[in-house]
């Protein structure tokens, strides 16, 4: 292969072809490059929205246990300070769910709802993620 001569317009410096880059030599983003690029920050918006921003409705049976409750009072098994204080522990539950997660009662579901469990000790609230 013989090299190429070029010479610069002022004429005063001349570079061969080793000198001038090559097409082949650039870094270019080919089309696979930016689809692949397109479709991980897709999947990661939709990954990101429905786990922080999406409103999820989770159903809490509020009957089930104001009635346990009631059974759990008339037995004489808790006295008036108790089932005041679990009836407050649980809208403190409720209120401290997260700002996307809207909690309705079971009685409003009809099928296919997914239930978010009471806290039974002071451990602390299950997650609604699992």
């Amino acid at each position: 292969m013989s090299e190429i001569k070029i010479e610069e317009p002022k004429g005063n410096k001349i570079r061969t072809q080793k000198d001038v880059p090559n097409a082949s030599r650039r870094m270019t983003v080919g089309y696979l490059d930016i689809i692949m690029i397109a479709m991980v920050t897709a999947v990661l918006t939709v990954t990101i929205y429905d786990r922080f921003f999406a409103t999820k409705v989770v159903m809490v049976d509020l009957t089930g246990f104001v009635k346990e409750q009631k059974e759990l009072f008339a037995q004489g098994k808790i006295d008036q300070a108790e089932l005041s204080s679990n009836l407050s522990r649980l809208q403190t539950y409720i209120k401290g769910q997260p700002k996307n997660l809207m909690v309705i009662t079971k009685d409003v579901v009809l099928a296919n709802g997914k239930e978010i469990q009471l806290p039974d000790d002071e451990a602390g609230p299950p997650s609604p993620w699992k």
